[in-house]
């Protein structure tokens, strides 16, 4: 195995501990969250909305449950979500550029990289963004939106004339008995629940992606490019299916495609919510890192005494891994019917279309109707 191929499975055993500090971070969140919904059913047992028969009377009740008792409570409830993302951000990203310091000495057989400054890495949680916008924003975003669905689920009640107990079960949702425990998985707060956990992991995503390749970046004397790596499984989304449709897609430092990569660098990931992909660098083969001026005489030494097996998996190559593509046409027909469904199953059979071809260049995958016109 190459460096790139043993530096991946590093960045593969980091996923572990990460989804463990990611879990630390939206846990708490979600937790709070039941505050929101709390606070919208202790409002509507103290001024039931329904008390009065008066239409127009109604709605104003609500409207003013909603701004008066569960506004003040969403937004300490939302504050505390974004202070904390950005607190726990701030202290991950020193943290991840000296795991890729340390990645790159188990796969290389020796130091070579140095990591960022500690405040510019810092800067990266104090940015942290999802989707080219700031955290922050998605964060009271979220929180109008939490407030939106409450006050149109009540709206919608006692325009409908639910009474008291109809209104909350519209809240609520169905209950449901798992293990001898009352359960409400349909409650509006779930909705709340998965957009806050979806915000956490990509933000974080973002930030370590962020981290990674800037660390690479600073070490550029001895990088060649990078590549992009993805589990490649059933949760694999149309976007990276296709842009892993022939293998893991490689570009240098400023952009260009490695041979065999055959789209335009798309930036670095998350390329959607939830994304999974992850960059790897790939150093300058063993005979280019020794003639580099940027290492130490110490470094100097150590690479010439490396064996020859880690000389050899210095080649300067991106890891070899089976695209998305193959990947596929390997699995049962059954589970690549379940994954795309029948009639795209049909049309990637028939039409022999690559999963890059099932989007369109701006990654948005493509209808039905559209892949039938091809």
């Amino acid at each position: 195995m190459n460096f790139a191929g043993k530096y991946a499975d590093e960045l593969t055993a980091r996923a572990f501990p990460l989804m463990r500090f990611e879990a630390g971070v939206w846990r708490p969140i979600v937790e709070n969250l039941a505050d929101v919904e709390d606070a919208v059913l202790t409002g509507l047992k103290d001024n039931d909305p329904t008390e009065t028969k008066a239409p127009a009377v109604q709605m104003a009740n609500v409207n003013r449950l909603v701004e008066k008792a569960v506004a003040p409570v969403a937004s300490a409830v939302y504050l505390l979500a974004a202070n904390s993302t950005e607190k726990s951000a701030v202290e991950l990203a020193d943290n991840e550029s000296s795991f890729v310091v340390k990645a790159v000495a188990v796969a290389a057989g020796l130091s070579l990289f140095h990591k960022i400054r500690k405040d510019r890495a810092e800067e990266f949680g104090r940015r942290l963004t999802a989707e080219a916008v700031p955290t922050r924003d998605w964060w009271k975003r979220q929180r109008l939106s939490t407030l939106r669905r409450y006050q149109d689920a009540l709206r919608k009640g006692v325009s409908e004339g639910d009474d008291l107990s109809g209104l909350i079960a519209r809240v609520r949702g169905d209950a449901v008995r798992v293990h001898g425990k009352t359960t409400y998985p349909n409650a509006i707060i779930r909705t709340s629940e998965r957009e806050a956990r979806a915000l956490v992991e990509t933000s974080l995503s973002k930030l370590e992606n962020d981290v990674r390749f800037d660390t690479y970046k600073a070490n550029s004397e001895l990088v060649r490019g990078v590549q992009m790596m993805n589990p490649l499984d059933n949760k694999t989304s149309p976007i990276c299916r296709a842009r892993f449709a022939g293998g893991a897609p490689a570009w240098t430092l400023d952009g260009k495609p490695f041979p065999g990569t055959n789209i335009p660098f798309p930036g670095m990931p998350p390329w959607h919510w939830r994304c999974r992909t992850w960059p790897i660098p790939i150093l300058r083969p063993h005979r280019e890192l020794v003639q580099s001026g940027a290492l130490s005489q110490t470094q100097h030494r150590e690479l010439l005494k490396l064996s020859k097996e880690k000389k050899i998996a210095l080649d300067g190559k991106p890891a070899t891994v089976t695209g998305f593509d193959t990947f596929f046409a390997r699995r049962s027909e059954r589970w690549q019917k379940s994954n795309i469904g029948k009639r795209k199953f049909e049309l990637w059979k028939e039409k022999k279309l690559s999963f890059v071809e099932m989007i369109d260049q701006s990654g948005r995958p493509l209808t039905i109707e559209e892949l039938e016109a091809l």
